[in-house]
């Protein structure tokens, strides 16, 4: 588990990046995530069933994001095309 003050940090980030509030909670489960992701992939071991099922949360939920920009993006987009119309 993160400190408090990585999860704050992470907040911040994310408001920066994707404009977007999100609570304590939802916060320290993403960062939680992005580290375990990062400690799998940087690990020279086979991962354990544990960190293979932490990767597999991650990538859930980095694909989940990515999936929400591109409709923002899209929505913005179409957006952006009607005024010009």
């Amino acid at each position: 588990m993160l400190p408090k003050e990585a999860t704050e940090e992470f907040k911040v980030l994310y408001k920066k990046h994707y404009g977007q509030d999100i609570s304590d909670e939802e916060a320290s489960r993403r960062a939680n995530n992005l580290v375990n992701l990062y400690k799998v992939v940087y690990s020279p071991a086979e991962p354990s069933e544990e960190q293979a099922r932490k990767v597999s949360e991650a990538y859930e939920i980095l694909f989940e994001e990515v999936l929400k920009q591109r409709e923002l993006k899209n929505s913005n987009l179409g957006r952006n095309n009607e005024k010009e119309e």
